[in-house]
C-alpha cells in the first residue's frame, strides 16, 4: 500500500491546500494520510508507535469521503494524540471506506490543523490518475 500516491502541501494564510495524486482512489486515500501526518506532525513530538486504528468511514460523494477521513485523523490527533502515519490497507469506493491506519502516539495533542473542509474539495480521475485538493483549516 506504501508508496502509491503522492501528496503536496500550499500553504495560504490560514489555511494549507492538500493537494494529492494517485494511481488508484485507494492510493489517492492513503497519500491523503501520509501528507495529513506530515502536515499534523509540525511542531509536535513524535513519540512511539501507536498501532492501528480500523476506520470506516461514508460519505455522499467521494470529496466529502476525502474530507471525512481527514477530519478523522484530526480528531485522533487532537482528542487521543495519536498521529495517523500510513496506510496497512484500505479498501474504499466511491462513497465508503474501510482502513487500517498506523500511527503514532504524540506527546501533547496535535492543533496545528483544526479541520479540513469542503470548500474547494475536487476528487478527479483523468487517464487513470486520481488527483485532489483539499483546503485545511489551520
Amino acid at each position: 500500500m506504501e508508496g502509491s500516491g503522492r501528496w503536496r502541501v500550499v500553504e495560504h494564510p490560514g489555511e494549507l491546500v492538500l493537494e494529492l495524486e494517485g494511481a488508484t482512489w485507494d492510493g489517492l486515500l492513503g497519500a491523503a494520510v501520509r501528507g495529513f501526518g506530515e502536515v499534523a506532525a509540525r511542531g509536535v513530538v513524535v513519540g512511539e508507535e501507536g498501532g492501528e486504528r480500523r476506520v470506516e468511514l461514508g460519505a455522499t460523494d467521494r470529496a466529502a469521503l476525502l474530507v471525512d477521513l481527514l477530519n478523522e485523523l484530526v480528531y485522533l490527533a487532537d482528542a487521543e494524540r495519536w498521529l495517523g502515519v500510513g496506510v496497512e490497507a484500505m479498501e474504499a469506493g466511491a462513497d465508503w471506506l474501510e482502513a487500517r491506519v498506523r500511527g503514532r502516539r504524540l506527546e501533547a495533542p496535535a492543533t496545528f490543523v483544526k479541520a479540513a473542509t469542503l470548500h474547494g474539495a475536487t476528487v478527479t480521475e483523468d487517464g487513470g490518475t486520481w488527483r485532489a485538493r483539499v483546503v485545511l483549516d489551520i
